[in-house]
């Protein structure tokens, strides 16, 4: 890295702020170098995790579930859940229950991508991995995030987005 100002810039203020950037860019790469995390397979218990929300957030028994992504209503069922608000931000539980519908609507329409977990000092957290790559996306912080700026979420406009950008951060 590097940083030049001219000779003739005197102002400690143009200084001081490329020191501060030099700075800020280099905690950046020490936290980047210094996070590790795992990625590993999930659990049983972890998918049945992931197959009681979705059960409890479509109000179907695990049988239909298939039934509901396969006729289109799955993913209705989120868009409405997520338009009517009938839920609380602090409500962190079932905040993540939208994530793993959301994601489990990603692995249904995209089947590159299967469940995997990130295990690192801060715990374990379910993601999806695309087609074994190790990089993996966030489905419930995808939605958690998006509900807690106030965001509209178009269900499908989003699953499109998310997957066409995997395919052009991975060189596709």
């Amino acid at each position: 890295m590097s940083a030049c100002v001219y000779k003739e810039c005197t102002d400690e203020t143009v200084h001081s702020t490329i020191l501060k950037d030099a700075e800020q860019m280099l905690e950046s790469i020490d936290l980047l170098e210094n996070s590790k995390f795992v990625v590993i397979e999930p659990k049983d218990t972890d998918i049945d995790y992931v197959v009681d929300s979705v059960c409890q957030l479509l109000k179907v028994e695990e049988e239909e579930v298939g039934d509901y992504y396969e006729s289109g209503k799955a993913l209705d069922r989120l868009q409405v859940l997520l338009d009517d608000k009938l839920f609380r931000l602090d409500d962190l539980v079932y905040l993540e229950k939208l994530g793993l519908l959301f994601g489990s609507l990603i692995r249904y329409y995209y089947q590159e991508f299967s469940w995997a977990v990130i295990s690192d000092e801060y715990g374990r957290e379910l993601v999806l991995r695309f087609r074994g790559h190790e990089a993996v996306s966030f489905p419930i912080s995808m939605i958690r995030k998006r509900l807690e700026e106030g965001e509209h979420i178009n269900v499908a406009e989003l699953m499109t987005d998310h997957y066409d950008s995997v395919l052009t951060n991975i060189g596709q």
